[in-house]
């Protein structure tokens, strides 16, 4: 049997590495990687100074001068690295590595994954269907070919998570060393990663307290709670090189910013234009809500009802928190979710976008909704004999055809998976929410207007959005075919993914504006538009 488990994971994980590397040019440019790469070569400059490597100058500016020198940058400067390293020949090479290790990053949180459901439930069946489902988190599989921040954050969070857990399991050195490195790591990444080592610490308190402080341990725990928090900054420290020359200084600064981020602007949410710092409360959580497969969200509530219950029931009866290692493992990712959403919530953070900042909580939330399953179909469904194989049958059917809706989602939305609503919302998303608020399907719309018209010159003006890169990503034979101009007399079509969809946009959507009138094609998901092409009308070119 152990011989049989490893087999099938092998072939698991194998199979999902070939399918995601093929899968990885078919995915355009976001809105942030562009800066995101220019920010990894500003941070190089600066290690440049420190630790000289290079006797050319890398970049101009200055870290500690640059506007965005307190987002983590572990990822950022490792692909700077990775890619002097295999000197990819021009842009879209370059991009498409990027692409990889995003991706790869992501293949190896799968696993990671798998070994926390081991941790948690002693089967490899079970773990394997956890991973399974993280794959099939359509906006989560979706990022993870292009975003260069959340799904990192995803990854290193996950990390620091199973560290955690294996740390509270079995308290040693070596195991508090590697968590503290893994969260130096989550914390050069995004500063939010602090809320693991404020939980590291709670945690190992409350263990001793629900254990009782032995005198015996009590020297070595308390040793741990004093020194944990230092190596995890001195990790931290080395990872992000803006904190160098000013440790403590400077990590509050990066707090400070992340607590008040400056960024005001408008967001559509429920129909409206919205304020960044005026978001309701409930912001994160509503797109949580219409974003996540239903499935997932049901046992998740399950999994909380139980986790509180257990909890609550263990305090009154025999006045400890948990009574087995699984009550606290169900606690410790319960606290991995609840924590950073109510300090968002509370601090009233500014938030855009969904909640892709807030990406890096959802393994935990996947492993609990996986915690509500099983105990859903083994405690739940135990009814009299006769009916038990009857209903439990039907239990699986029920969730393999929920789980199927997923994947054909899925495969039907590829490769928008990112802009995935479900059935509370993909029938009324757009107008009411952004869509494609990253715009790589400026990509897709330029192959398909390539398709639709076969003129070797084809001129196109174009709205908000990464429109160049996605330009460039292009194949050297479709960039030579499309021109692109901001004159729109001189324009054959007029090319928008509806972000930021102004005044300006609404009158020449309606036709009063002199550039165009006539739909030329639409992208859509689940009839929801994400990008479309207008023509402009032969009486108003100008060519």
């Amino acid at each position: 049997m152990k011989h049989s488990a490893q087999i099938v994971t092998f072939l698991f994980f194998t199979g999902f590495f070939l399918l995601g590397m093929k899968l990885v040019p078919d995915y355009g440019i976001s809105y942030d990687e562009d800066s995101q790469r220019s920010y990894g070569f500003i941070v190089a400059q600066h290690i440049n100074e420190w630790f000289p490597f290079s006797e050319e100058q890398i970049e101009k500016r200055n870290l500690l001068d640059y506007d965005n020198r307190y987002h983590g940058p572990i990822f950022t400067t490792t692909a700077y690295f990775l890619e002097q390293w295999l000197s990819p020949n021009d842009y879209r090479e370059k991009m498409l590595l990027r692409h990889r290790m995003t991706f790869i990053l992501f293949w190896l949180a799968t696993f990671i994954f798998y070994q926390l459901g081991k941790f948690r439930f002693g089967d490899w069946r079970w773990a394997l269907l956890g991973s399974l489902c993280l794959i099939l988190s359509p906006r989560i599989f979706g990022h993870s070919f292009f975003n260069p921040k959340d799904i990192p954050m995803l990854c290193l969070y996950l990390l620091a998570s199973w560290t955690l857990l294996q740390l509270l399991k079995q308290k040693s050195w070596p195991l508090l060393v590697l968590h503290a490195l893994a969260c130096g790591l989550a914390i050069s990444m995004r500063i939010t990663g602090l809320a693991l080592v404020a939980l590291t610490l709670f945690f190992l308190i409350l263990d001793w307290v629900n254990e009782g402080l032995h005198q015996k341990t009590l020297m070595k725990n308390s040793l741990m709670v004093m020194v944990f928090p230092l190596l995890a900054f001195l990790f931290a420290t080395a990872f992000w090189p803006t904190l160098w020359s000013q440790p403590l200084y400077q990590m509050g600064q990066a707090f400070t910013h992340m607590a008040k981020f400056n960024w005001e602007g408008n967001i559509l949410f429920q129909g409206g234009w919205v304020k960044s710092t005026e978001l309701p409360m409930y912001y994160p959580l509503w797109w949580m809500v219409i974003s996540i497969p239903l499935i997932y969200l049901f046992f998740f509530l399950v999994a909380f009802a139980k986790t509180i219950y257990s909890t609550g029931e263990n305090l009154f009866q025999k006045q400890k928190i948990y009574r087995s290692v699984d009550q606290q493992t169900d606690l410790v990712l319960l606290s991995l979710i609840v924590v950073p959403l109510l300090a968002v919530i509370i601090k009233r953070a500014v938030l855009y976008d969904g909640w892709r900042h807030l990406f890096f909580i959802y393994p935990a939330l996947l492993m609990l909704a996986l915690v509500g399953f099983r105990s859903f179909w083994q405690q739940w469904l135990s009814t009299a004999m006769g009916r038990q194989m009857v209903l439990r049958f039907s239990f699986w059917v029920i969730s393999g055809l929920f789980l199927g809706k997923v994947a054909w989602d899925m495969v039907y939305m590829h490769p928008m998976q990112y802009v995935y609503f479900n059935e509370l919302a993909d029938d009324k998303a757009f107008g009411n929410y952004e869509i494609d608020y990253w715009g790589l399907s400026y990509k897709q719309g330029f192959e398909a207007l390539l398709a639709s018209d076969q003129r070797d010159s084809i001129f196109v003006d174009f709205g908000e959005g990464p429109v160049w890169p996605n330009y460039f990503l292009l194949a050297k034979a479709q960039q030579k075919r499309i021109f692109l101009t901001k004159d729109r007399f001189k324009a054959d079509y007029y090319i928008t993914n509806y972000r930021y969809w102004n005044d300006w946009r609404e009158a020449y959507r309606n036709g009063r504006d002199p550039f165009t009138k006539d739909m030329h094609l639409n992208l859509s998901v689940k009839g929801q538009k994400v990008l479309s092409i207008f023509k402009v009308t032969s009486s108003n070119s100008t060519k």
